[in-house]
């Protein structure tokens, strides 16, 4: 006899069902709500996330043809997905295949292991991969991508009996119905597996198939049954061949159209992305490739971590051209990874200004491209007294809304010029750390990048910044209420540079790629482009883009540190401001 629940106990039960369904609730709006979020907001009119947008529009679709970037883009994922798809469905095939006709010894063991890939988490086998395909000296982007999606069948024996079905479709068999078929064991075959015999029905507790115990039955139904085999015809194993033939034969096809491009020659270059990407791409390297025919593969990363990659290929390098910042670039020749650059080589040296070619016993270890000066970006929306000196960032008006850069930042010129103001030097930083620490509470955020201030500045987060002038020229391009200022104490410059790997895989066309970035025509473009000063005498910029560079009278303001001692204590200088500075960020 059932028994009763009492009123208290049915009211927890629903008091369960009702937190177990808020917890499903909770959890699927988690899901949701970023998507929704992000397809809200790609309506949004604004440069930089908003929340809630100042306007809506279309810009961000119609970007879609008129970006450079996306239709290669999305013809390397869709090549990509052919070849997977190709690669995975015949090897897939070919191994369930295997697996059920010939059984090997420990099976199971095969199933596991190629399984394997499917239970291990995708960044242990993203990792793995790259740390062995770098081995075998498999650098390729396009490949590792590639070779990490390629995925093994779940069930193989499945796969192999849906296959089989085809095949004896294909040569007018009949399929094994729920009746039975003359070559299973074991009698008549349900959908899934064989039917329990009469006799195993009765051990269970049940009659028989056709009498009393249905649950017994239903039990013994649901168990797993050893699947059966079917004998191949000899038109069957026709078939199946033809069909493995044709699996690898795609598979040599797609394959050979993405190695094809790759006997041609071609230029590896490790440089930065984003908006400074997308203008070498077009004021260098398709205008390099149009010219020379030499094919160029980026390898997009900020200054410091393609430092570190050439670092990791230093016994077999596979990148041929390196832009860094000046540290970095120091950093890479005194660590052996860069070489010499040749007057008769990159004949373009002759056009560059003094301060762009650092020199080691007379020989030129990079080439300078362009420098900017850094300086201080504030909101004039919000600041309404002027801004003309770095002591201005501790106003306590600015309470809760200055940020400042890390020392990973600009090779930290930030903390080298507030350090020479207080009276430090480069070896000795100590009144620099001070005097930033006294910002108190007016620092918000320390950041190490252009892309995070740019938008807290854009939000109304922060209003004031220090930022490097061509970023700086980006945000009040986008409608930005906001200014650049050259502080009156002075400022630093920094300077990008271009330096040959050594051991590049292709040096010869490596220095004709340099020779065309330093020349005049790629510096025009590039420079105009992103407001940046040049360094190639021969530069004519229009009188738009030259309204961006300082004025003579800021040029004698603009102070050069040594490259060389920062590049020294840099390690030490993060290290420190991790735990002083950093903290103060965390109220």
């Amino acid at each position: 006899m059932r028994r009763r629940r009492t009123p208290a106990a049915r009211a927890l039960t629903h008091s369960c069902c009702a937190l177990v369904w808020l917890l499903r609730a909770a959890a699927l709006l988690v899901l949701v709500v970023p998507i929704v979020l992000v397809v809200g907001l790609s309506f949004a009119r604004d440069a930089y996330v908003a929340i809630p947008p100042s306007g809506y529009s279309l810009r961000w679709y119609a970007n879609i043809v008129a970006e450079r970037d996306f239709l290669p883009a999305f013809a390397v994922s869709l090549e990509v997905a052919l070849i997977v798809t190709a690669v995975s469905v015949s090897a897939g095939t070919l191994a369930a295949c295997g697996l059920y006709r010939w059984d090997p010894p420990r099976r199971r063991w095969v199933e596991l292991a190629l399984a394997s890939p499917v239970m291990v988490p995708l960044v242990v086998t993203g990792a793995a991969l790259l740390v062995f395909l770098n081995r075998l000296g498999v650098t390729g982007a396009f490949w590792n991508i590639v070779i990490g999606h390629v995925r093994p069948p779940r069930h193989p024996r499945r796969r192999a009996l849906r296959l089989r079905d085809v095949v004896r479709r294909l040569h007018g068999d009949d399929l094994p119905h729920r009746g039975g078929h003359e070559d299973a064991p074991g009698g008549d075959l349900p959908v899934h597996g064989v039917e329990p015999r009469p006799d195993r029905l009765r051990r269970l507790g049940g009659a028989d198939r056709h009498g009393g115990g249905g649950d017994a039955r239903d039990r013994a139904l649901r168990r797993p049954r050893p699947l059966p085999r079917y004998p191949m015809t000899p038109r069957g194993r026709e078939h199946m061949t033809k069909l493995a033939l044709s699996c690898l034969t795609l598979v040599a096809v797609m394959g050979g159209l993405t190695v094809a491009p790759a006997v041609a020659q071609e230029v590896v270059i490790a440089t930065w992305g984003g908006v400074w990407g997308k203008a070498f791409q077009q004021s260098m390297f398709e205008p390099f490739e149009k010219a020379t025919g030499i094919k160029v593969r980026v390898i997009a990363g900020v200054s410091s971590s393609n430092l570190a990659t050439v670092a990791a290929q230093k016994d077999r390098p596979q990148i041929d051209v390196i832009t860094m910042v000046s540290g970095d670039g120091i950093a890479a020749w005194q660590r052996g990874l860069t070489e010499r650059l040749d007057g008769q080589d990159v004949p373009a040296l002759k056009e560059l200004a003094e301060l762009a070619l650092r020199k080691d016993k007379e020989s030129v270890i990079f080439a300078g491209m362009w420098m900017y000066p850094m300086g201080i970006l504030y909101r004039t929306d919000k600041i309404t007294w002027p801004i003309t000196s770095w002591w201005d960032l501790w106003d306590p008006r600015l309470k809760n809304k200055v940020a400042v850069t890390s020392p990973k930042y600009a090779n930290a010129h930030f903390l080298a010029i507030v350090n020479k103001l207080s009276g430090g030097t480069e070896d000795n930083v100590d009144p620099g750390f001070a005097k930033i620490k006294s910002l108190g509470q007016n620092l918000l955020v320390d950041v190490a990048d252009d892309v995070t201030p740019q938008r807290l500045i854009a939000q109304g987060e922060i209003w004031a910044v220090p930022m490097l002038s061509g970023s700086a020229f980006k945000v009040i391009e986008q409608g930005v209420p906001a200014a650049f200022v050259i502080p009156q104490e002075g400022a630093p410059v920094g300077l990008d540079v271009i330096a040959l790997v050594k051991g590049a895989p292709h040096p010869a066309e490596a220095k004709k790629f340099i020779n065309y970035v330093i020349g005049a025509e790629s510096l025009t473009k590039t420079c105009e482009a992103l407001k940046l000063t040049p360094l190639n005498r021969n530069v004519r910029l229009s009188p738009e883009a030259a309204r961006r560079l300082p004025s003579p009278e800021e040029m004698k303001r603009l102070v050069v540190f040594d490259e060389e001692a920062i590049t020294r204590s840099k390690a030490a200088w993060l290290e420190r401001w991790s735990k002083d500075i950093a903290p103060m960020t965390s109220r």
